[in-house]
């Protein structure tokens, strides 16, 4: 079977994980509240168990990616994924639902991580970095037709969107299978040997980072934003719903409207950044991440005091927004100080911190939401973003090999 360009694989996988991630994930907070019944706690209960798996998981699949194959570990993680999935929309019912979360976030560790990795080697740096602002404008405008697509099917129930979520990302996995190539990778000269294999490579991203205190200063602002993060990601429906929704349309059809409105304003957005910022040069980036770190904060603090729709819904817009800026910029950030033989193992220690993050704060939040209130919660979560904002300010002064 002929293998298909790196550049065209990668923009596949990006347009298809975003389309069929965006269905399941449009209505799957509202699934969970009006179908499985879920309190606040038991909302944020599901992503510590996500994170749980991803702290646990994270490093050593990374080493797996860098030592044997990164393709191989892309693979493996979607169909974990794809079957986590399948598991939550079969299976209303909280015990699964959680044990659902395990699975996808096993699954997430697999391909975070390798398929940046992946990337990286396959077309060189400076490609990557602007790929991954050009996948970020992909996969907003796709999201538009997955969210009307889950609006249509999540109108008939609930669960469709969430089991047809699951089987793309099993469809996905079967086309990397027959199409992905790996032309730039080798094998790790002591793969034959993998308790020695992963002591070298876990050893050589660990000696990168304790060289770079730019890299130190990236982990610790990636655990804060993951502080945050769960408590946006896990109540912000919930925190709707308390406010009250319009009574023009379904629940169904208004979070489908709101997240079309977020994703068409987000393409603007990124179409502009992408034309006038240099992802490969640092002082640009660190000086954008601080802006929109801050503006960030401000934005979801008031969303939580927010006490009416409109309110509510225009700083709920800026923060989605704002955070669909920042993730491309982190990453090329990020991967500007990255070396090939350990690249997807320091990813990965990165995505490891963000799940230290959320352990540490969603649990305790979600505690907040339910003891107080979820505005409470969020204007606590806005306020973690404060010292990420320090730390950016302090790095501006620093070169990118520091």
């Amino acid at each position: 079977m002929n293998r298909l360009s790196a550049h065209g694989v990668y923009l596949i996988f990006v347009a298809t994980t975003s389309f069929f991630f965006t269905v399941w994930a449009s209505l799957s907070a509202l699934y969970r509240i009006q179908v499985v019944g879920l309190d606040p706690l038991q909302l944020v209960l599901l992503g510590t168990a996500l994170e749980l798996a991803v702290f646990v998981f994270e490093i050593p699949t990374g080493i797996v990616a860098d030592i044997y194959s990164r393709r191989l570990s892309v693979i493996i993680g979607m169909i974990l994924v794809g079957l986590g999935f399948l598991l939550e929309g079969l299976f209303p019912i909280f015990s699964l639902v959680f044990l659902a979360q395990i699975i996808w976030g096993i699954g997430a560790t697999f391909e975070s991580g390798a398929i940046d990795a992946w990337i990286t080697d396959e077309v060189g740096e400076e490609r990557a970095n602007k790929l991954f602002l050009r996948a970020s404008q992909i996969s907003q405008g796709l999201s538009i037709v997955a969210i009307v697509v889950a609006v249509i099917l999540g109108n008939v129930s609930l669960k469709i969107p969430m089991i047809v979520g699951g089987m793309g990302y099993l469809l996905l996995s079967l086309f990397l299978i027959l199409f992905m190539p790996e032309k730039n990778f080798h094998k790790h000269e002591s793969s034959h040997n993998p308790l020695k294999a992963f002591r070298e490579t876990f050893g050589a991203g660990l000696n990168l980072a304790r060289g770079k205190p730019l890299l130190i200063s990236i982990f610790i602002i990636t655990a804060i934003v993951g502080a945050f993060s769960e408590t946006f990601d896990r109540l912000s429906e919930a925190h709707f719903l308390d406010i009250g929704l319009p009574a023009v349309f379904s629940t169904v059809t208004w979070f489908g409207l709101i997240q079309i409105v977020i994703s068409l304003i987000s393409i603007l957005f990124i179409q502009r950044l992408q034309q006038h910022l240099d992802v490969n040069q640092h002082y640009g980036v660190a000086r954008t991440l601080l802006i929109f770190n801050t503006l960030l904060m401000l934005c979801v603090i008031l969303f939580g005091l927010a006490g009416n729709f409109m309110l509510a819904f225009a700083f709920y817009a800026a923060s989605v927004v704002l955070r669909s800026l920042k993730d491309p910029l982190s990453k090329a950030w990020l991967n500007q100080n990255l070396e090939s033989s350990s690249r997807a193992t320091v990813f990965s220690m990165n995505n490891q911190m963000d799940a230290i993050g959320q352990l540490s704060g969603g649990p305790i939040l979600g505690l907040v939401a339910k003891a107080f209130s979820i505005s409470i919660a969020f204007v606590i979560a806005g306020l973690f973003l404060l010292p990420a904002s320090l730390i950016y300010f302090r790095t501006l002064r620093w070169k990118k090999d520091s």
